[in-house]
């Protein structure tokens, strides 16, 4: 290997260190706002079995406080709301409470999902980008803290 490649690679390893670290502090960085979430009197009561976590989307160009606002006023009439909303740059949103069932995904997943989590869409790259680092790292947090796989294709009933 000449020294041009093994540049390169040392250039590789140090860029995705880096990239793990920023990661990593953007996790630490975010704080939930719990402004939008309901009352112990609200929502489910319902327990979950802890076997999945719910990745969705929002599926609507709005900011995610608009959709956490929403999902808090209309959860019953809709009969929908998950746990958490990301966006407008990284922020986190509660709606539902973990360890209850949200109502985002159908009978079965509601009944095995400890936590739902929902993501923003923008048309803004670069708000995208910290949406998507905090959405992952939280969906990686929520499986670890209910003991749910991480890998992919671990389980046909355990997984994110």
């Amino acid at each position: 290997m000449n020294l041009k490649n093994k540049l390169r690679w040392i250039m590789a390893i140090v860029t995705t260190f880096l990239f793990a670290v920023a990661v990593g502090q953007s996790a630490k960085a975010s704080t939930i706002d719990n402004s939008y979430a309901l009352s112990s009197n609200q929502g489910s009561s319902l327990r979950t079995s802890n076997n999945v976590v719910i990745a969705h989307a929002t599926a609507v160009y709005a900011p995610a406080r608009n959709v956490a606002i929403f999902e808090n006023r209309t959860w019953y009439s809709n009969g929908a709301y998950v746990q958490y909303i990301v966006g407008d740059g990284g922020k986190i949103y509660r709606v539902g409470a973990e360890g209850y069932q949200a109502w985002g995904a159908g009978s079965w997943a509601n009944a095995n999902a400890p936590v739902q989590i929902e993501l923003a869409q923008t048309y803004d790259q670069a708000e995208f980008r910290k949406d998507y680092v905090t959405y992952v790292n939280l969906l990686r947090s929520s499986a670890v803290k209910y003991g749910i796989p991480t890998t992919v294709d671990s389980s046909a009933w355990r997984g994110v």
